[in-house]
């Protein structure tokens, strides 16, 4: 009971103070050719106090806005998210070979203090396709925990629509990792 007291007697401006975070791509997405230093500030007047940008490993042309190379995170990015008050701790990923983009992984998570690296399932969802993400999935969460990283899995209504052996897609793939990767879902 001490503790609820303790939790009313806070003063207004502590309660005001939580730490929301917002998902960038549909922010990104919707807002397409505003200023990004624009945006970020009104999300952090509005109270965010961090951000889950998309960063990918490859150019994927027409959603450069949205989805930012590492590089243009560290030259552009970035620095705008420290100005106006943003924090991550987390990223969604796109990668074409995770294994291969471990180093650049591990580089956001000791320079930059990111340690959530989501990523989705991939495009064929059938029982191979499935079982070859999961080697790949639980072998490179398995060294980014050497480093203090870890891999999610995000789900995509494809996931839940496509049912294989009884489960979700979603579901199949995350069984597959043995508790390799944690879950990030999306429920809108």
């Amino acid at each position: 009971m001490a503790e609820f007291d303790n939790f009313r007697k806070r003063t207004e401006k502590e309660k005001q103070q939580m730490n929301y975070g917002v998902q960038l791509f549909g922010v990104l997405n919707n807002l397409k050719g505003r200023q990004p230093d624009e945006i970020f500030r009104e999300l952090h007047n509005a109270g965010v106090a961090f951000v889950e940008p998309c960063i990918t490993m490859f150019p994927i042309p027409g959603l450069d806005h949205a989805f930012w190379t590492v590089d243009s995170f560290h030259d552009l990015y970035l620095p705008l998210l420290k100005k106006n008050g943003l924090g991550i701790c987390s990223v969604h990923l796109a990668s074409q070979n995770l294994l291969a983009d471990l180093p650049r992984i591990r580089e956001l998570a000791i320079h930059d203090g990111i340690y959530q690296f989501v990523v989705k399932s991939p495009q064929s969802l059938s029982k191979e396709k499935l079982q070859q993400t999961a080697i790949e999935y639980a072998s490179a969460a398995n060294k980014m925990k050497e480093f203090g990283a870890e891999l999610l899995l995000h789900n995509e209504l494809t996931d839940a629509q496509t049912i294989i052996d009884g489960k979700t897609a979603y579901e199949y793939l995350a069984d597959l990792c043995l508790g390799n990767i944690g879950l990030q879902v999306d429920a809108g």
